[in-house]
């Protein structure tokens, strides 16, 4: 039996949206990314694979969120789990580390079907970084508050006379931010 039968999506169906897609960022070589090279957007590289064989209605997107910064991995992988859990199961996405780079990843699907354009692939990726970036620095900050609740509550128990012994933390879920280039291109 054909694995493949009642599909909807031609495999031609991910080229057109990529291509729309590099029309619009002004990107004049789509079939770069079609192969599997990056675009770059804004300060974010973005991969797009399709794998017809197996998902022709899907386009796996990974967004390079860059590196963490040593000093902080322990509270930002530690965030990472907790946003993972808000990401029901993988549906909204999921974080993630490079093997290679170490870099943070948001890897998301985008499903493709008739009335997927190039428009709605750039709305659906802007809308999901921007989402992801907000969750994430609204839970390093409630990570940093839990933990300078918790430095308060240490030395407060410390003045008190109390035996509760107090280790400083790093600053937590802070991930480090690479600087806005506001370009387009591959890399």
């Amino acid at each position: 039996m054909d694995r493949l039968a009642g599909r909807t999506v031609r495999p031609a169906a991910f080229g057109k949206v990529v291509e729309q897609l590099c029309e619009l960022v002004g990107f004049e070589h789509p079939d770069l990314i079609i192969r599997g090279e990056r675009l770059q957007v804004a300060d974010r590289l973005i991969s797009f694979i399709n794998d017809a064989a197996y998902y022709p209605d899907l386009v796996f997107v990974y967004v390079d969120m860059g590196p963490i910064a040593d000093e902080n991995k322990l509270p930002a992988y530690d965030t990472m789990l907790k946003l993972n859990f808000a990401l029901l199961a993988g549906i909204r996405g999921v974080m993630c580390i490079h093997p290679e780079t170490a870099h943070l990843f948001y890897s998301l699907r985008y499903k493709l079907n008739a009335s997927s354009t190039g428009k709605h692939l750039l709305d659906f990726l802007t809308s999901a970084i921007e989402e992801i970036t907000a969750e994430m620095l609204n839970l390093a900050l409630k990570v940093a508050d839990a933990d300078a609740n918790a430095d308060t509550h240490a030395d407060s128990d410390a003045d008190a006379g109390s035996t509760t012994s107090h280790v400083d933390k790093p600053d937590a879920g802070r991930i480090q931010q690479k600087k806005s280039r506001k370009k387009i291109g591959i890399q």
